[in-house]
């Protein structure tokens, strides 16, 4: 009798050890578990995170209280773009225990990859409240805000971003940007702190405080707004230009100007180093005509709705309205100098020189209109020996410290052929100024044209790298691809 209780109690103590380990997830795992984490292995070695998954997540459906299983399940589905069983694995994991910092960004992301994304931010301000703010999860969130439209909390995770890393040059300067489309001045010390780790933001640090200064007398927020936006547009920052104009129509929605430069701005969305989500409102037209209701005086309005016909091919309506403008201010030589482009662009060249004419002999101290007057005789191949190349050659003996002007002289010896002394043009420009990428590009295309493939590909990177998104660094890559690849 005492056996037998005796018997009975070892048995109870083992089931009741039993139960205790399948609890702590340590009773003895059977092998179809044990292979599936092998499995799981062997797909992460292969580089295979969907295999990994659905690996791991049989191992789960084998062990199912083991929630870091689910999780890891759900992050490995994650990596490999499938987003709704990464969402299944990660919501069971989360329902029977917390989710890991790791977990909470990979279900963001499944979350975003679903379209889902008030989904996705709550998961990865899940992952900041938690266990603190990352660099990851301060990045996904700063776009996450971006793509909705809600830049004041993309700005905030930015600089809680950049307090982070404040050496990072890229993200200062990033902030820096977008701050200024919303406050100009509180942008400047981000830009300058960019510009002195970093000098290739210095042109833009220094563009945008000149405007910010330009417009400190006016104390005018939307005036202060449309300035920056002009400067921004100036610099090739054309999506962030629009929305420093949006924000001015805000605070002033009867400002015509503002109105017309949001309507050129339309028409350049998608140029900048900083893309942002623009509202579908057409191709500037709208805005355009907005501006001439506001104001039929509006010379903006009238010179950038010129352009916008012009761009269209409908040059007859681009002269009607760019001579309005004229009618408004003669005086004004940058729109005759529209005027001459316009005219060279609807093919009434001779009447393009003229008016090109026109200009340098109301202003005969300023070369830059000579510049023009020659660079529209090279791009239409219009009179280059007669006109272009005795205007360049007057240019660079008067002129013989400005790299500009030796710059033009080097693109008429490079029509021409005479590449060797292009070259020596382009290097005394350049020994004026290293920096000067017009030079450096044609420095480039004479190089390209003499077989110099490493000095042309030396040039050519110097531009890219020096003006990261402007039109002269896209030409520059073009000629890189197409004749030094």
């Amino acid at each position: 009798m005492k056996k037998r209780r005796f018997e009975l109690d070892i048995s109870l103590r083992l089931l009741l050890l039993f139960v205790c380990l399948l609890l702590l997830g340590l009773a003895p795992r059977p092998h179809a578990f044990d292979q599936a984490l092998r499995q799981a292995t062997g797909a992460l070695a292969d580089g295979s995170p969907l295999r990994a998954s659905r690996a791991v997540a049989q191992a789960a459906h084998l062990a199912p209280w083991r929630a870091d299983l689910w999780e890891l399940a759900g992050i490995y589905a994650s990596q490999a773009g499938q987003a709704q069983p990464a969402i299944e694995y990660l919501e069971r994991a989360g329902a029977s225990s917390t989710l890991s910092a790791r977990g909470w960004l990979a279900l963001g992301q499944a979350y975003q990859q679903t379209d889902d994304l008030p989904a996705a931010i709550r998961s990865w301000r899940q992952a900041v409240d938690r266990y603190g703010p990352s660099t990851q999860a301060l990045e996904y969130l700063s776009q996450a805000h971006l793509v909705q439209g809600d830049y004041p909390a993309a700005i905030d995770e930015l600089k809680a971003l950049a307090e982070m890393q404040p050496q990072d040059a890229p993200l200062l300067h990033r902030l820096g940007l977008l701050v200024a489309t919303q406050d100009p001045p509180a942008a400047q010390s981000y830009l300058d702190r960019a510009a002195q780790l970093d000098a290739r933001y210095q042109p833009v640090a220094a563009g945008l405080r000149r405007a910010v200064l330009s417009a400190r007398f006016a104390e005018d927020p939307a005036y202060t707004l449309l300035v920056t936006g002009r400067a921004l547009a100036a610099l090739g920052e054309w999506s962030l230009a629009g929305r420093a104009f949006q924000q001015a129509i805000l605070l002033r929605p009867d400002y015509a100007e503002t109105w017309a430069y949001l309507g050129e701005a339309r028409q350049h969305a998608d140029r900048g180093t900083l893309i942002l989500p623009a509202p579908d409102s057409g191709d500037g037209l709208v805005e355009l005509r907005k501006a001439l209701e506001l104001d039929p005086d509006s010379l903006a309005a009238h010179a950038l709705l010129a352009l916008y016909y012009a761009r269209r091919g409908s040059f007859d309506l681009a002269l009607v309205t760019l001579r309005e403008a004229i009618a408004l201010d003669p005086e004004n030589l940058s729109l005759q100098v529209q005027l001459a482009s316009l005219l060279a662009a609807s093919g009434d060249l001779y009447q393009a020189k003229e008016t090109y004419l026109q200009a340098i002999q109301r202003s005969p101290q300023d070369p830059a209109h000579a510049r023009l007057l020659v660079q529209f005789c090279l791009d239409y191949d219009f009179e280059v020996t007669q006109t272009a190349l005795p205007l360049a050659r007057r240019l660079a003996g008067q002129y013989p410290d400005d790299p500009a002007n030796l710059d033009i002289m080097a693109q008429v010896l490079i029509h021409q052929g005479d590449l060797a002394s292009a070259e020596r043009f382009l290097e005394r420009a350049l020994a004026l100024d290293s920096s000067y990428t017009p030079a450096l590009l044609h420095l480039g295309q004479a190089r390209v044209l003499q077989g110099d493939r490493a000095g042309a590909l030396n040039a050519l990177s110097r531009v890219i790298a020096l003006s990261p998104g402007s039109s002269e660094a896209a030409q520059a890559q073009r000629l890189i691809d197409d004749y030094l690849h």
